[in-house]
């Protein structure tokens, strides 16, 4: 009796021990950090227009709004963070200095349950006329294009 009650527990130990564990997803980290204090008013607002696009994937826009020389997004959902300084020269080309990052989930190794995020970033700068698009960043298929609007200040009624 006691035989057959050690065999019925180690079988089933065995059965559970053979199933799958749960995915482990991990905690992900904001990639982005505000503005800092003193940032310096432009005359005009921009509108900071990037366009991510990946063959396979429908399009990914971000569009922030800023009247100072910095400027500063982070969208969880999308996993993306981008920042920068903006100026204006007198002639009216813009100098943009940027930084973005990203997470992409990929395979958990070992354990095809597991999730795992790698991060990946990039920074640079590039000078544009209002309305212009540039394209800053090709990785594989994957491509980063930025445009800046100059927008009319709208007066205080």
């Amino acid at each position: 009796m006691k035989l057959t009650l050690f065999f019925a527990l180690l079988i089933s130990s065995v059965i559970l021990a053979q199933q799958a564990p749960a995915p482990v997803v991990p905690q992900r980290r904001v990639l982005v950090q505000p503005p800092a204090q003193g940032a310096k008013s432009l005359s005009d607002n921009y509108q900071i227009n990037l366009r991510l696009t990946n063959k396979d994937e429908a399009p990914v826009d971000v569009s922030v709004v800023a009247a100072s020389n910095q400027f500063s997004v982070s969208f969880g959902e999308q996993n993306l963070s981008f920042s920068g300084y903006l100026s204006v020269d007198e002639d009216g080309t813009l100098f943009v200095s940027y930084s973005l990052g990203w997470e992409a989930q990929i395979a958990g190794g070992n354990n095809n349950n597991a999730v795992r995020y790698q991060s990946s970033s990039a920074g640079g700068s590039v000078r544009l006329k209002p309305g212009e698009e540039i394209q800053i960043l090709q990785v594989g298929s994957r491509v980063a294009r930025l445009s800046i609007l100059k927008l009319e200040a709208t007066k205080a009624k």
